[in-house]
């Protein structure tokens, strides 16, 4: 069996979740896949170690991932048109 992927959001992240209400369910749903997926094939490698960004529900997602641990940090979210 695949083992999960712990997901962390910081505050400010789970703030702009809350929120949206309803509006919010895709993004929600795209971030709760990282604990079955992990990072997205489609995500770009940024310049800082193990910190990945890519485009989800018309978002943009930033997060670290710790391999060792076996967690994910989403540390910032905004929408695609801001």
């Amino acid at each position: 069996m695949k083992q999960q992927w712990r997901v962390h959001r910081n505050i400010e992240v789970t703030s702009y979740l809350v929120g949206l209400r309803y509006d919010g369910v895709a993004i929600r749903a795209a971030i709760e896949s990282l604990k079955e997926n992990g990072i997205p094939p489609n995500a770009t490698l940024t310049q800082e170690p193990n910190t990945y960004l890519w485009l989800a529900a018309e978002h943009w997602i930033v997060a670290v991932k710790e391999e060792n641990n076996q967690a994910i940090y989403v540390t910032a979210i905004a929408r695609s048109d801001d």
